[in-house]
């Protein structure tokens, strides 16, 4: 009966070692499918401090491995200073809160020294007992996105502006007959507001 307590003893410790070799197997797989992705991607502890930062964020930021996983806002040196505190402000209260996070926030390009806008977004892995394991998040660059957005709202007021400088009366209407919009020379033939 020993030798079969030692059997299993041995059999049991077989086992433990394979399930740690096969989740170290699927966490180098996450690893690599996070290392080829085309935006930058990330890993925080559940303290917030990062523990994976894909090639993409080291070369943008111009970091190394080391200086991000020193402390939990490292990353912070590549945010804009404008920015900063409500950056901070987003990440700590999705990290303590375990609720994750999405912010958007300008950081600092290395190799051209240029600040461009990024999509932040965080999400929470936990175990079955629902406890926070860590946040995986990515970081998507959507600075032509705000500038294309900026140009349009300028565009727009510029059309506003000249459709109300028209000494005609203008009015749109959708295909229901409702009225979309109005210049200002109708509004004071009608004696209105744009109110």
């Amino acid at each position: 009966t020993t030798w079969f307590k030692i059997l299993c003893a041995a059999a049991f410790v077989a086992l433990l070692w394979s399930l740690h070799r096969l989740r170290l197997h699927q966490i180098r797989q996450q690893a690599v499918l996070l290392q080829h992705l085309p935006v930058s991607a990330w890993t925080l502890k559940p303290d917030g401090t990062p523990d994976f930062v894909n090639q993409v964020w080291l070369e943008y930021a111009g970091q190394t491995l080391d200086f991000v996983r020193s402390h939990p806002e490292a990353w912070m040196t590549s945010v804009h200073p404008e920015d900063r505190k409500t950056a901070s402000r987003s990440f700590w209260e999705g990290v303590r809160s375990g609720q994750g996070f999405a912010m958007e926030t300008r950081f600092l390009r290395a190799r051209d020294g240029t600040y461009r806008w990024h999509l932040n977004r965080a999400v929470v892995l936990r175990d079955a007992e629902g406890k926070v394991l860590k946040f995986v998040g990515t970081s998507t660059d959507i600075d032509d996105r705000k500038r294309a957005e900026e140009e349009l709202r300028a565009s727009e007021a510029n059309l506003r502006q000249t459709v109300n400088n028209i000494p005609g009366l203008i009015c749109t209407m959708n295909p229901m007959g409702e009225i979309e919009q109005l210049n200002r020379p109708v509004l004071e033939y009608f004696g209105k507001t744009s109110e």
